[in-house]
Formats: structure tokens, sequence, C-alpha cells
């Protein structure tokens, strides 16, 4: 059997273990700027050509765009926006926190996920693909699946959206997020209730039943949380040279 003190030490050396793991990913280099205008990184202003780290907070200010590739994945931020970019071999995950993000991707099979309140969206990037996804209020997303498809969970309910449809989304809680949060990558799992990434903030319930009150421009064929837009959205981003993003040479 082993003694008391072999399991202190042993245990003691699995936590320096997990703690270097933690450690390693937390600096893994997320993307690289290319587009920054009225922009910061952390507490910091941040330039083009400045390396994102993964879990660093980037945020806009207002008239403020920042865009950062991230292998073959391009996101940019329109003003007043929030976000953290994941990096990790054929793996993207963006956290939005505020405002409005637009996504390309060349089709070469790098996974994207992005979690919007308690909304979890994954892009189709087996082919070439480019949406948007803005945070409305706290209770209120709407999305865009300008090329390719979105698949979108909000609560139990699933949906895809297909190319050129915009929906509006609501979530069943509300999300305040904790600028001092230090997140990993393998704070999303497979975005469980009891995930680490729950620590990152907390969250406020959204009044009962507000996704089966339509709201025009919103057609009536929508369902539960899932309502789509008539006529498309307002494209709150330009292109910020995601127009060309197919014609970009690919960056580390």
């Amino acid at each position: 059997m082993m003694s008391f003190k072999k399991i202190v030490i042993r245990s003691l050396l699995l936590s320096g273990l997990a703690a270097s793991i933690a450690g390693a990913q937390q600096v893994t280099p997320a993307g690289v700027v290319t587009i920054a205008s009225r922009a910061t990184l952390g507490d910091q202003a941040v330039s083009v050509g400045s390396t994102v780290f993964s879990g660093d907070l980037l945020k806009t200010e207002d008239k403020g765009s920042l865009s950062v590739q991230s292998g073959t994945v391009q996101i940019a931020l329109g003003p007043n926006a929030s976000v953290r970019i994941f990096h990790n071999l054929n793996r993207v995950i963006v956290e939005v926190e505020r405002g409005a993000i637009a996504y390309t991707a060349k089709g070469t099979n790098e996974d994207l996920t992005i979690f919007a309140l308690d909304i979890r969206l994954v892009p189709k990037t087996s082919a070439p693909a480019s949406g948007q996804v803005s945070i409305v209020s706290r209770c209120d997303v709407n999305v865009t699946a300008s090329h390719s498809t979105i698949d979108v969970t909000s609560g139990r309910e699933n949906r895809t959206i297909e190319e050129t449809k915009s929906f509006r989304v609501l979530s069943e809680f509300g999300v305040d997020y904790r600028d001092s949060w230090q997140p990993v990558l393998t704070d999303y799992p497979e975005f469980p209730r009891d995930a680490e990434y729950h620590k990152s903030h907390s969250h406020v319930a959204c009044p009962a039943g507000v996704w089966q009150a339509a709201k025009p421009p919103v057609s009536a064929l929508g369902a539960g949380h899932f309502q789509e837009i008539v006529g498309g959205v307002v494209i709150i981003l330009t292109c910020l040279a995601l127009c060309e993003v197919f014609e970009i040479p690919d960056r580390p």
C-alpha cells in the first residue's frame, strides 16, 4: 500500500504537471493581428503584426476595428467588441463577450467553434465559409451564414442555419464576463454545464418564454430559440479585408 507521504508527493507532482500543461496552453500563439485601429490586447494598445496568445482578451473601442488571422481562419471585430481566441492544431475557438464579429475560413477543415452568451455556433468549414455573429443584448444574438452553414445550439434546441440565411437566436441565460479570467483551451471540452468555462462569468436568467414572442422583422416561421430574420440583417461589420480572405497567403 502506498504510504501517505508518497501519496502527497504524487499529488503534488500531478498538480505541478497539470499547472505546467495549463501554462503551456496559456502561452500558445492563437494568431497574428492583420488590422488594428483603436483596439487593445489585454490593457495595452495593439498594432498590426502583434501576436495574440490563446485566451488573450481583445477589445475594440468606439469606431475601432481589429482583425486576427488564426491559422486559415480570420476573425474581425467590429466597434465596441470584446473576444478571446484560442488556437490548437486545427482547432480555433472564439469566445464573443460583447459586440459583433465576422469570420472567414478557407475550407481546409480547420474546426471553428464560436461561443456567444450561452449559445454554441459551429460553422461548417470543410468548404469556404464566412458569416457574422452579433450580440444584440444579454439574451439575444443575431447570426448570419454568408457562405456555408452554421450549426447552432441554444438550450436543448439545435438548428442548422443555411447559407445566406439570418436568424435571431435567443439564449436561456445572459452572461456577465470577468476580464480577470485567465482561461485555457481545456476549459472548453464540449461546453457541459460543469465545465471550467462557467467559472469565467455569472449567469442571469433571461425572461421565461422570450423566444416565443415574435418581433418585426422576425418571421413567424421561426420556432423555439430561433427566429428567421426576413430580408437578412444589417451588416454591422465592413469587410475589414475579409472580402479578400481567400486570396490572402496563409500566415502562422
